[in-house]
């Protein structure tokens, strides 16, 4: 029932109740009381009166059309920009920092020297595999003229077994250093997977940094049996030298003068690899390489490349000095909440404003979603999505820099839309209210997508219907309203 109905019973039923009998004077002095009965009916009627009048004066309200129009249905994101390749920079052998020719942010052209590694033990080893290498030949030539002299043939045995030997305690200490670096590879890496929350990223990095190391040990577990093996066959012409066969005494000269010179190669290699170059053009990042986040996690005492990169720090095959990234081809990560996430998906368009500079717009499409969820740190589950910039132009874009991601999930033409403040729901269903003849009209309607501000409606509603936007006025059907 209306509020008009109900006001319109209400003055029927006080009628009824006090029925109108005109007052007949009397001469009793009492006849004056009968005077009240009629004064409080006139009052009750009257503002009875009054409130069915207002109740008939209509409700001012707030109004909007219903409009077809194209919309863009948008997630919005904060992240940072990142590498797309990013190309660990790693020491070839064990060794102690000696020079650091770039800082960090540093454009650097391919083969451009980096750092350079303390070579005095490595120039000292250089200097003993060339005399190893010397003496070698001198006795083979000694006996290749046909001077054959025992003792001389033994000297040059211990000779050799004296330069294998220090070749393989050389051997040693870089097996040592390598397998230093694959034991904190691998501490780190554990540390990683007990950690409340870590990035793929960083997951994927400190395998990579345990993959490198290992093939350090590797190559070091190899340098120790080359080096075995020299002094195995230093020790055999030690022998030969010994039962006195000139014969046996050359082919073990030949065998040293071959061992010689794999230690001299292997010095000259050794000195060469200490000067590390940029495998690729681009720009230099000493932060967030594996070798930082490990000396973080270990605590270690050494100073590690990467996380103080200086003169005195200590490089491992499996540990990245310093990273390059590529600044041509960078790509954008941003968040995305486990609400949102599924509306993403690759190759929708991005655009991005970066915090340095909020007035140019940079363009971007959807790469790749991260399958696996992380944790904000204020609780919040969130994926993270890679978003690679087109073009730059003109605008400077570094790895590191913050910014704010509109992904457009959705692009609806002729869309047939109204405000979302207009749209009501009750138990699960949702309803406008259409103001037609000066009444409100309730009508359920089917919503599509939606915006922070916009709704789309599939069915219920016409485009150039007049709908009431609530302004803290209680709404019903059939009220009676005017358009503000």
């Amino acid at each position: 029932m209306s509020t008009n109905e109900t006001l319109v019973e209400s003055v029927e039923s006080v009628v009824e109740a006090q029925p109108f009998t005109p007052y007949t004077p009397e001469k009793s002095s009492s006849r004056t009381w009968l005077w009240i009965p009629g004064i409080a009916l006139v009052l009750v009627l009257g503002a009875i009166g009054y409130w069915y009048w207002n109740a008939q004066q209509p409700v001012e309200v707030n109004t909007e059309t219903v409009v077809s129009k194209d919309l863009s249905i948008e997630i919005t994101g904060s992240g940072r920009v990142i590498a797309d390749h990013p190309t660990d920079v790693y020491a070839k052998s064990p060794g102690l920092v000696s020079q650091v020719l770039v800082k960090d942010g540093q454009k650097v052209t391919i083969g451009e020297k980096l750092v350079v590694l303390d070579q005095e033990i490595l120039h000292a080893q250089l200097t003993q595999a060339e005399s190893g290498l010397a003496q070698a030949q001198s006795n083979l030539a000694q006996l290749s003229d046909g001077v054959y002299s025992r003792q001389a043939a033994m000297n040059a045995a211990y000779s050799g077994i004296d330069a294998a030997s220090q070749g393989l305690d050389s051997a040693y200490q870089m097996q040592a250093l390598a397998d230093a670096g694959v034991s904190d590879a691998q501490n780190y890496l554990n540390w990683l997977h007990t950690a409340p929350d870590p990035s793929p990223e960083d997951v994927y990095m400190a395998e990579q940094a345990l993959s490198q190391a290992l093939i350090g040990q590797q190559q070091a577990s190899a340098g120790v049996a080359q080096a075995q093996g020299s002094l195995a066959a230093a020790n055999g012409s030690l022998v030969q030298a010994q039962a006195g066969d000139p014969a046996s005494s050359i082919d073990a000269a030949n065998a040293l003068i071959r061992a010689a010179q794999e230690q001299v190669d292997l010095a000259n290699q050794a000195i060469d690899e200490a000067t590390i170059t940029a495998p690729i053009a681009g720009t230099v990042v000493f932060a967030q390489t594996a070798a930082s986040a490990q000396a973080q996690a270990t605590g270690s005492g050494t100073p590690l490349a990467g996380a103080s990169l200086m003169k005195g720090s200590a490089v491992t095959p499996g540990v990245p000095i310093l990273t390059i990234v590529d600044s041509a081809h960078v790509l954008f990560e941003v968040d995305i909440s486990e609400e949102d996430i599924g509306q993403v998906a690759p190759d929708q368009s991005v655009s991005i404003l970066l915090d340095s500079d909020g007035s140019k717009q940079l363009k971007g499409t959807v790469t790749s979603i991260d399958e696996v969820a992380h944790n904000t740190l204020t609780g919040g589950t969130v994926f993270s999505v890679k978003i690679r910039i087109k073009a730059m132009d003109d605008a400077k874009v570094s790895v590191g820099m913050k910014g704010e991601a509109t992904i457009q999930t959705t692009h609806l033409s002729g869309a047939m839309t109204i405000s979302r403040k207009a749209l009501f729901s009750e138990d699960g269903e949702n309803f406008v209210y259409v103001v037609s003849d000066g009444q409100l009209s309730k009508k359920d309607v089917i919503v599509g997508d939606m915006t922070d501000e916009i709704a789309q409606i599939k069915s219920g509603l016409s485009v150039g219907e007049t709908i009431a936007l609530p302004e803290n006025i209680s709404f019903e059907d059939g009220l009676r309203v005017s358009e503000n």
